[in-house]
């Protein structure tokens, strides 16, 4: 795998928050990703700040961004429903 860069859409199989409340261990399927950020762990390595990208409707009081049409199409994301790029506790380091 390439080293994700800021602002990258990735294919990522992301475990959500409620997913891991229930003791599932890895993401049900690969989906789109934004690496929002780069920084550099306690051990020195790089991670990258992964927020998961969702056509689903966002939860009442859920943090979340929408896509614009124009941005989902460049990064070939575009649906006939809108896309959100979540940004609640379901945020996840990848290292």
């Amino acid at each position: 795998m390439t080293e994700p860069g800021h602002g990258q859409i990735i294919l990522y199989s992301y475990l959500w928050a409620r997913e891991y409340d229930r003791g599932e261990e890895s993401g049900r399927k690969a989906r789109p990703t934004c690496v929002m950020l780069i920084v550099a762990g306690k051990n020195g390595r790089k991670q990258a700040l992964l927020f998961p990208i969702t056509s689903q409707p966002p939860r009442p009081g859920a943090h979340y961004v929408e896509i614009p049409e124009t941005e989902a199409r460049r990064a070939t994301l575009f649906t006939p429903r809108p896309r959100n790029r979540r940004k609640s506790e379901d945020a996840r380091y990848l290292n």
